[in-house]
């Protein structure tokens, strides 16, 4: 975790279960039960803020908007955010998308992760997790957002771009390759 570096860290997750497993793992860090668009309510700048695992893609874009200037309030003076999500670019010229199917054999664990009903002004996210003859299905809408139009509300609210890759290992974007989007952004 970034604290071993000695970095003053604050994580934020809507789900208290998912707060109280993360205080468990790391204990000396600050937790709050927050949805992402309430974090201008806490009192305090950052020199770096980070949203990972496609999370971003859960904020209709007028929201994302709106988030995009908090974030860039919230940072101090070159100050960095970093975004990650999928290749929407790609997945919008699909009628659905799955992704790979995760299992646990010893633990009788199978994961499915699906798009559904895709189109540019939403997606159907489904996740069904089977473990021993058992099934959870959920389901969530997220809002695709072109990587033009993320550059474009990023400049916008003032951000400048550092870099723009498919994954953390730098490797080059392609917009037609079913990957990701890493972003780095530094505060104007």
């Amino acid at each position: 975790a970034l604290d071993c570096y000695g970095f003053n860290v604050t994580g934020i997750d809507s789900d208290s279960r998912m707060v109280s497993e993360a205080h468990g793992h790391w204990p000396d860090i600050e937790f709050k039960e927050m949805n992402m668009t309430e974090i201008d309510k806490i009192s305090r700048s950052f020199d770096c803020i980070l949203c990972l695992g496609n999370v971003v893609s859960y904020l209709p874009n007028d929201s994302k908007k709106r988030f995009l200037r908090v974030v860039h309030a919230m940072l101090g003076e070159n100050g960095i955010w970093i975004s990650q999500f999928v290749n929407w670019d790609a997945i919008l010229r699909q009628p659905t998308f799955s992704f790979p199917i995760k299992e646990l054999p010893s633990r009788d664990v199978i994961f499915r992760r699906s798009y559904r009903d895709i189109k540019p002004e939403g997606v159907l996210f489904r996740k069904e997790l089977q473990r021993s003859g058992h099934n959870i299905l959920e389901e969530d809408s997220l809002y695709p957002v072109m990587v033009k139009e993320y550059q474009q509300m990023h400049l916008e609210a003032g951000f400048e771009l550092m870099g723009h890759w498919r994954d953390f290992k730098g490797t080059p974007y392609n917009p037609e390759t079913m990957t990701g989007n890493v972003f780095i952004w530094k505060r104007n």
